[in-house]
């Protein structure tokens, strides 16, 4: 059986994706732990990475206008990777 949660972020994904919008990051990892759905619904949007690249975003002061091009042409996959580079580059707050 779904939580509410779930159902709205499979049948409403943009309300889904402005509700976690207004989430702070903590609360965005203990709601993405949440449930398996809620999990693979937030890890295969775009803008689940970009936020996690935003916290390296002072990193790339100079090139951020580069960033946001090739983040906006880039699919979810390659995104996700990249967040993910980042952040082992960078280290996990």
């Amino acid at each position: 059986m779904m939580s509410t949660m779930e159902e709205i972020s499979l049948r409403f994904p943009l309300v889904f994706k402005k509700m976690v919008s207004h989430l702070d990051d903590k609360t965005l990892t203990n709601f993405k732990e949440v449930g398996r759905i809620t999990n693979n619904v937030l890890v295969n949007q775009k803008f689940y990475w970009i936020r996690i690249l935003k916290k390296y975003n002072g990193n790339f002061k100079e090139f951020e206008e580069s960033w946001r091009e090739v983040i906006n042409k880039t699919p979810v996959d390659l995104v996700k990777q990249i967040a993910n580079s980042v952040q082992n580059f960078f280290g996990s707050d």
